[in-house]
């Protein structure tokens, strides 16, 4: 568990890294400024999160026995509500 939370983030931040590194080498007519840089790289970012969650909830998903969980704001994950609003049953 340990190797996972150290090894994991250093992959994944330097995969990020080399890729907004690829870009800037194969695109630099594109890279007008910082804010270039920094929209560049929070597509990535984005990206990487998206990635991210889809795979947690799908292995949720296996997790559950096979069932079909409910990704979504009826279920409460990944999701910001008051407090008084009841999640539903994946």
């Amino acid at each position: 568990m340990l190797t996972a939370v150290i090894s994991a983030p250093l992959v994944e931040e330097t995969t990020k890294g080399a890729f907004l590194l690829v870009m800037w080498l194969l695109m630099r007519r594109e890279f007008n400024g910082l804010t270039d840089g920094i929209v560049y790289a929070g597509i990535v970012a984005a990206g990487f999160a998206f990635t991210e969650n889809i795979q947690y909830f799908a292995g949720r998903g296996h997790a559950a026995g096979g069932r079909r969980v409910q990704a979504g704001p009826s279920s409460c994950e990944g999701w910001s509500l008051p407090s008084s609003t009841r999640c539903s049953p994946a």
